[in-house]
Protein backbone atom coordinates (compact mmCIF):
# COMPACT_ATOMS: atom_id res chain seq x y z
CA UNK A 1 0.00 0.00 0.00
CA UNK A 2 1.69 3.52 -1.30
CA UNK A 3 1.87 6.10 1.28
CA UNK A 4 -1.11 8.07 -0.67
CA UNK A 5 -2.95 5.43 -0.46
CA UNK A 6 -2.35 5.34 3.43
CA UNK A 7 -2.82 8.89 3.65
CA UNK A 8 -6.52 8.59 1.90
CA UNK A 9 -7.69 5.82 4.79
CA UNK A 10 -6.27 7.80 7.60
CA UNK A 11 -7.95 11.15 6.39
CA UNK A 12 -11.50 9.38 5.81
CA UNK A 13 -10.90 7.63 9.09
CA UNK A 14 -10.60 10.66 11.33
CA UNK A 15 -13.59 11.93 9.46
CA UNK A 16 -15.67 9.20 9.98
CA UNK A 17 -14.39 9.93 13.79
CA UNK A 18 -15.44 13.13 14.04
CA UNK A 19 -18.64 12.57 12.44
CA UNK A 20 -19.47 10.03 15.43
CA UNK A 21 -18.50 12.44 17.97
CA UNK A 22 -20.45 15.40 16.47
CA UNK A 23 -23.60 12.67 16.61
CA UNK A 24 -23.21 12.06 20.48
CA UNK A 25 -25.92 14.52 21.86
CA UNK A 26 -24.14 17.30 24.89
CA UNK A 27 -25.35 16.78 27.85
CA UNK A 28 -27.37 19.90 28.09
CA UNK A 29 -29.30 18.74 25.20
CA UNK A 30 -30.00 15.82 26.53
CA UNK A 31 -31.62 16.73 29.49
CA UNK A 32 -35.06 16.88 29.90
CA UNK A 33 -37.44 18.56 31.65
CA UNK A 34 -41.48 17.86 32.59
CA UNK A 35 -43.33 20.28 33.50
CA UNK A 36 -47.17 19.82 35.00
CA UNK A 37 -49.79 22.59 34.82
CA UNK A 38 -52.65 21.96 37.06
CA UNK A 39 -56.26 23.26 34.42
CA UNK A 40 -59.45 23.84 35.86
CA UNK A 41 -61.75 21.66 35.43
CA UNK A 42 -65.02 23.97 35.73
CA UNK A 43 -64.00 27.86 35.12
CA UNK A 44 -67.67 28.69 35.61
CA UNK A 45 -66.72 27.94 39.50
CA UNK A 46 -63.46 29.03 40.04
CA UNK A 47 -62.30 32.11 41.15
CA UNK A 48 -61.39 35.38 38.64
CA UNK A 49 -57.57 34.61 40.19
CA UNK A 50 -57.71 30.47 39.49
CA UNK A 51 -58.37 31.61 36.17
CA UNK A 52 -55.75 34.06 35.19
CA UNK A 53 -53.21 31.84 37.13
CA UNK A 54 -53.99 28.96 34.77
CA UNK A 55 -53.29 30.92 31.77
CA UNK A 56 -49.94 32.20 33.47
CA UNK A 57 -48.87 29.59 34.60
CA UNK A 58 -49.21 27.97 31.04
CA UNK A 59 -47.42 30.85 29.72
CA UNK A 60 -44.58 30.67 32.06
CA UNK A 61 -43.86 26.77 31.53
CA UNK A 62 -43.00 27.99 27.25
CA UNK A 63 -41.04 31.09 28.79
CA UNK A 64 -38.99 27.89 31.25
CA UNK A 65 -39.07 26.03 28.11
CA UNK A 66 -37.66 29.00 25.96
CA UNK A 67 -34.92 29.55 28.68
CA UNK A 68 -33.37 25.80 29.05
CA UNK A 69 -31.23 24.28 26.17
CA UNK A 70 -32.56 21.02 26.93
CA UNK A 71 -35.83 19.15 25.62
CA UNK A 72 -39.12 20.13 27.54
CA UNK A 73 -42.15 18.75 28.12
CA UNK A 74 -45.75 20.31 29.41
CA UNK A 75 -48.15 18.02 30.25
CA UNK A 76 -51.91 19.55 31.53
CA UNK A 77 -54.72 17.84 33.46
CA UNK A 78 -56.33 18.21 37.08
CA UNK A 79 -54.10 18.53 40.31
CA UNK A 80 -55.18 14.79 41.30
CA UNK A 81 -53.57 13.70 38.00
CA UNK A 82 -50.58 15.84 37.94
CA UNK A 83 -50.02 14.93 41.78
CA UNK A 84 -49.75 11.51 41.35
CA UNK A 85 -47.57 11.62 38.27
CA UNK A 86 -44.84 13.96 40.24
CA UNK A 87 -45.06 11.44 43.69
CA UNK A 88 -44.10 8.89 40.95
CA UNK A 89 -41.24 10.72 39.62
CA UNK A 90 -42.54 11.23 36.01
CA UNK A 91 -43.11 15.27 36.71
CA UNK A 92 -39.75 17.36 37.32
CA UNK A 93 -41.85 20.62 38.07
CA UNK A 94 -45.93 21.14 39.49
CA UNK A 95 -47.49 24.73 38.76
CA UNK A 96 -50.87 24.92 40.28
CA UNK A 97 -53.49 27.55 40.50
CA UNK A 98 -53.73 26.83 44.69
CA UNK A 99 -50.28 26.92 46.97
CA UNK A 100 -52.82 25.86 49.80
CA UNK A 101 -52.83 22.30 47.66
CA UNK A 102 -48.77 22.82 47.04
CA UNK A 103 -46.91 22.52 50.40
CA UNK A 104 -49.11 20.16 51.90
CA UNK A 105 -46.32 17.81 52.54
CA UNK A 106 -42.53 18.53 54.33
CA UNK A 107 -41.26 16.16 51.43
CA UNK A 108 -42.36 18.68 48.82
CA UNK A 109 -39.21 21.25 47.89
CA UNK A 110 -40.66 24.38 46.71
CA UNK A 111 -39.56 26.64 44.19
CA UNK A 112 -38.31 30.45 44.71
CA UNK A 113 -41.76 32.54 44.41
CA UNK A 114 -42.55 34.14 40.98
CA UNK A 115 -45.71 35.85 42.22
CA UNK A 116 -46.92 37.89 44.87
CA UNK A 117 -50.28 38.65 44.98
CA UNK A 118 -52.24 40.64 47.58
CA UNK A 119 -55.04 39.45 49.62
CA UNK A 120 -57.70 41.55 51.62
CA UNK A 121 -59.84 40.71 54.73
CA UNK A 122 -63.37 41.86 54.54
CA UNK A 123 -65.25 42.26 57.28
CA UNK A 124 -69.01 43.81 57.71
CA UNK A 125 -69.18 47.27 57.77
CA UNK A 126 -70.69 47.93 61.62
CA UNK A 127 -67.86 44.73 62.76
CA UNK A 128 -65.07 45.96 61.99
CA UNK A 129 -61.40 43.71 62.70
CA UNK A 130 -58.12 46.30 62.55
CA UNK A 131 -56.25 44.96 65.98
CA UNK A 132 -56.23 41.45 65.65
CA UNK A 133 -53.75 40.72 68.22
CA UNK A 134 -55.47 42.22 70.79
CA UNK A 135 -58.78 39.99 69.88
CA UNK A 136 -60.01 39.02 73.33
CA UNK A 137 -62.29 35.63 71.57
CA UNK A 138 -60.82 33.69 68.21
CA UNK A 139 -62.72 35.10 65.64
CA UNK A 140 -64.22 32.67 62.77
CA UNK A 141 -62.76 33.45 59.23
CA UNK A 142 -63.70 32.42 56.04
CA UNK A 143 -60.19 32.02 54.02
CA UNK A 144 -60.83 30.67 50.09
CA UNK A 145 -60.11 27.73 49.19
CA UNK A 146 -56.81 28.27 46.79
CA UNK A 147 -55.19 30.48 49.53
CA UNK A 148 -52.50 29.73 52.28
CA UNK A 149 -52.95 31.06 55.65
CA UNK A 150 -51.09 34.69 55.28
CA UNK A 151 -48.19 34.82 57.09
CA UNK A 152 -48.60 37.68 58.98
CA UNK A 153 -51.36 35.84 60.66
CA UNK A 154 -50.01 32.40 61.64
CA UNK A 155 -49.44 33.64 64.82
CA UNK A 156 -52.53 35.44 65.07
CA UNK A 157 -55.35 33.14 67.07
CA UNK A 158 -58.09 32.81 64.66
CA UNK A 159 -60.29 29.94 63.64
CA UNK A 160 -60.30 29.67 59.62
CA UNK A 161 -63.13 27.92 57.50
CA UNK A 162 -62.19 27.34 54.36
CA UNK A 163 -65.00 28.21 51.56
CA UNK A 164 -64.88 29.17 47.62
CA UNK A 165 -63.53 32.19 47.49
CA UNK A 166 -67.24 33.81 46.31
CA UNK A 167 -69.04 31.63 49.13
CA UNK A 168 -66.17 33.23 51.62
CA UNK A 169 -67.72 36.41 51.11
CA UNK A 170 -71.79 35.25 51.06
CA UNK A 171 -70.69 33.23 54.58
CA UNK A 172 -69.56 37.01 55.89
CA UNK A 173 -72.58 38.54 54.48
CA UNK A 174 -74.76 35.67 56.18
CA UNK A 175 -72.99 36.53 59.38
CA UNK A 176 -71.65 33.29 59.75
CA UNK A 177 -68.02 34.03 60.02
CA UNK A 178 -66.26 37.91 61.76
CA UNK A 179 -64.42 37.99 58.34
CA UNK A 180 -63.37 36.87 55.01
CA UNK A 181 -59.74 36.59 53.27
CA UNK A 182 -59.81 36.57 49.25
CA UNK A 183 -57.03 37.85 47.13
CA UNK A 184 -57.68 41.66 45.99
CA UNK A 185 -58.49 40.21 42.14
CA UNK A 186 -61.11 38.27 43.45
CA UNK A 187 -62.54 41.26 45.38
CA UNK A 188 -62.18 43.42 42.34
CA UNK A 189 -64.56 40.83 40.45
CA UNK A 190 -66.61 40.76 43.04
CA UNK A 191 -67.55 44.34 43.33
CA UNK A 192 -67.52 44.66 39.99
CA UNK A 193 -70.14 41.67 39.03
CA UNK A 194 -72.55 42.75 42.41
CA UNK A 195 -71.64 45.99 43.54
CA UNK A 196 -74.07 46.31 45.96
CA UNK A 197 -71.58 44.93 48.55
CA UNK A 198 -69.92 47.65 48.73
CA UNK A 199 -72.46 49.13 51.22
CA UNK A 200 -72.19 46.15 53.55
CA UNK A 201 -68.92 45.42 53.29
CA UNK A 202 -65.70 46.50 53.98
CA UNK A 203 -61.83 46.03 53.52
CA UNK A 204 -59.70 46.01 57.05
CA UNK A 205 -56.50 48.01 57.18
CA UNK A 206 -55.48 45.29 59.60
CA UNK A 207 -52.95 45.02 62.63
CA UNK A 208 -50.39 43.08 61.67
CA UNK A 209 -51.30 43.65 57.89
CA UNK A 210 -52.40 40.94 55.70
CA UNK A 211 -49.52 39.78 53.80
CA UNK A 212 -49.21 38.88 49.55
CA UNK A 213 -50.02 34.70 48.58
CA UNK A 214 -46.82 33.40 47.87
CA UNK A 215 -47.49 31.39 43.85
CA UNK A 216 -44.34 29.07 43.60
CA UNK A 217 -44.60 25.67 42.33
CA UNK A 218 -43.05 22.19 43.54
CA UNK A 219 -40.11 19.97 42.37
CA UNK A 220 -37.91 16.93 42.48
CA UNK A 221 -34.87 17.64 44.04
CA UNK A 222 -32.33 16.80 40.68
CA UNK A 223 -34.26 19.46 39.32
CA UNK A 224 -35.17 22.18 41.83
CA UNK A 225 -31.65 23.91 41.23
CA UNK A 226 -31.74 24.12 37.53
CA UNK A 227 -35.30 25.33 37.57
CA UNK A 228 -34.69 27.73 40.36
CA UNK A 229 -31.82 29.33 38.16
CA UNK A 230 -34.56 29.51 34.86
CA UNK A 231 -36.71 31.42 37.29
CA UNK A 232 -34.42 33.83 38.49
CA UNK A 233 -32.98 34.58 35.10
CA UNK A 234 -37.24 35.28 33.87
CA UNK A 235 -37.28 37.32 36.92
CA UNK A 236 -34.03 39.33 36.24
CA UNK A 237 -34.90 39.81 32.60
CA UNK A 238 -38.45 41.49 33.46
CA UNK A 239 -39.88 38.13 31.45
CA UNK A 240 -42.06 37.59 34.82
CA UNK A 241 -43.40 41.26 35.21
CA UNK A 242 -44.23 41.24 31.78
CA UNK A 243 -46.34 38.51 32.02
CA UNK A 244 -47.71 39.41 35.49
CA UNK A 245 -48.44 43.12 33.78
CA UNK A 246 -49.94 41.00 31.20
CA UNK A 247 -52.55 39.13 32.91
CA UNK A 248 -52.82 41.30 36.45
CA UNK A 249 -52.45 44.84 35.25
CA UNK A 250 -49.22 44.96 37.76
CA UNK A 251 -46.22 43.92 38.82
CA UNK A 252 -47.08 41.66 41.65
CA UNK A 253 -43.24 39.44 41.36
CA UNK A 254 -41.57 41.14 43.81
CA UNK A 255 -42.37 41.27 47.52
Amino acid sequence: MNKLLKYILLSILIILALWGISKIPSQSSGVKLHIGIVQLRNTAKASQQEVLLAHFNTLLARKIASKEAGKITITKGSFSQLKHAFDKGQIDLLLSTAPSKLNLSSKHLITMPYLYLPNVLLSRINQPLKSLTSLKKQPEIALANDLNVPESLTAVPMKFKRYPANKAVQALEEKKVKGAIISTIDYAALTQSTPQILETLQVNQTIPPITAQKYFGIAKSQSISKINKILEKLHNDDTLAQLSFHYFNQDYTKQ
